[in-house]
């Protein structure tokens, strides 16, 4: 059902040029009924035409809207106002949800949220790969709330009475200054209010750029980017909180240059199953949720069904946090990685696992023909753990290496579906599938999935 609420004469709030935002006091009202969610989680509404995306509401919900963007084939807009709202909704449970950007769908429990999407990206699978049922498996989820072991804060410094640490706003580049984070573990949510205290104290406020916290296994390390040098004065005052806290302030003047307050700057470190230990600079790549990301490799070795004789091709392998694993199973591992700093700190922790059988390649994988190395042509398995662009360039080149299994992580179903066509087109046949919630809360959705020849 669609109703429009006509502007007043003479204010035109439907004039924006195709394809643009409009303007805060142009924005289109609509009374909207929501079909269905997509996989981002947002609400769509297809008796409208264009079909209209709506943030922030559910399935069966009666909304009124307002449209920010209009573009030929569909509108982007945000629900107001909730005018039936579904059995679902429930109260957010923070206090910044509202402002905050850092989550999108505290309105609904995670476990219907995951339902939603699996839903979504199933329509979305078989609309692309033909009528074949998916074999859905179970997710991998965990509690919902104190999950997220790295988080970034944003600093606005820009007036000295107004300084403000938090997360960006809703479709906005301002700070929202926060006092809590129920997402955050335990140790980060208990060290973040002497944080707050403690960046508030500082004199060199505008030499602040942002704050990373990370929790590796209780181990806490707080690192600051500096865009000015800070003073003897505000160092003791960062000492001081790291005595306090237990935590370890680390501070960036530069890109990938760190410098610890108290000792010498070391790599945080994680734990993995079997004593694998992950070391990792504050810039490198982390899955924030630790307790799934430890779900997560565990199904990929099973699904992979690893065993003595395997040779694994690792794309997109990060700092080993899937390569290490499986070389304690297999006899041979590649990990292949475009960013040299996180090679050198997986070469790095494979010596610190005392593992001989996995070798670390730097190659850009949308260039790089990885069929001219003779070791890697003899891999039978390969998992890929694409960015959010996925891995278009890569497949021709799985097509022409026949692997046994090709498992994909994706963190964008969108990208993943184009790429299943692909591996569907070039002999593979999608054998299994799972959604993994690795962000609870938000319109993130993972997958991990299973192709295997189709003879096989």
């Amino acid at each position: 059902m669609v109703q429009i609420f006509r502007a007043p004469k003479g204010n035109n709030k439907t004039g924006n040029k195709q394809g643009r935002k409009a303007p805060h006091h142009h924005q289109q009202k609509l009374e909207l009924t929501i079909d269905q969610l997509d996989h981002h989680g947002q609400g769509v509404c297809r008796s409208h035409q264009p079909v209209v995306f709506v943030d922030n509401a559910l399935p069966g919900e009666v909304c009124q809207v307002s449209v920010s963007d209009k573009k030929s084939r569909f509108w982007k807009s945000t629900a107001t106002h909730i005018i039936q709202p579904s059995a679902q909704r429930i109260e957010p449970f923070c206090p910044h949800f509202n402002q905050c950007g850092g989550c999108q769908s505290q309105y609904i429990s995670p476990e219907n949220m995951l339902r939603h999407k699996q839903t979504a990206v199933d329509v979305l699978l078989t609309k692309l790969g033909g009528k074949a049922p998916i074999n859905w498996q179970t997710p991998l989820a965990i509690p919902e709330n104190a999950y997220r072991r790295k988080a970034r804060l944003a600093i606005d410094s820009r007036q000295h009475n107004q300084f403000k640490v938090g997360f960006r706003a809703k479709n906005s580049k301002d700070v929202v200054a926060i006092e809590q984070c129920p997402v955050l573990t335990q140790p980060l949510q208990r060290i973040l209010p002497h944080l707050l205290a403690t960046l508030h104290q500082l004199n060199n406020k505008n030499g602040l750029g942002h704050v990373s916290l990370l929790d590796t296994d209780g181990e806490l390390q707080v690192t600051i980017r500096l865009t000015k040098t800070l003073s003897d004065k505000d160092k003791l005052t960062l000492t001081n909180l790291e005595s306090s806290v237990g935590c370890v302030v680390v501070l960036e003047s530069q890109r990938n240059q760190f410098e610890s307050l108290s000792t010498a700057f070391s790599p945080a470190k994680y734990r993995l199953q079997d004593g694998i230990q992950i070391a990792l600079s504050p810039n490198d790549f982390i899955q924030v949720n630790g307790a799934l990301n430890q779900q997560m490799i565990q199904q990929a070795m099973q699904w992979l069904q690893l065993n003595a004789q395997d040779k694994v091709l690792d794309l997109f392998c990060g700092v080993g946090n899937f390569s290490l694993p499986m070389a304690q199973k297999v006899q041979r591992v590649f990990g292949i990685e475009g960013v040299a700093d996180m090679v050198q700190q997986a070469k790095d922790n494979a010596t610190l696992n005392q593992l001989d059988n996995v070798r670390f390649l730097k190659a850009d994988l949308s260039q790089w023909n990885m069929l001219n190395d003779a070791e890697i042509r003899q891999c039978n398995k390969v998992l890929l753990d694409p960015a959010r662009a996925g891995a278009l360039e890569v497949i021709p080149q799985l097509k022409a290496l026949q692997p046994q299994m090709v498992l994909y992580v994706s963190c964008n179903p969108a990208t993943f579906a184009r790429d299943m066509v692909e591996l569907l087109n070039s002999g593979f046949r999608l054998d299994k599938i799972a959604l993994m919630d690795m962000f609870p809360h938000t319109v993130h959705t993972e997958l991990m999935a299973l192709f295997i020849p189709n003879n096989g």
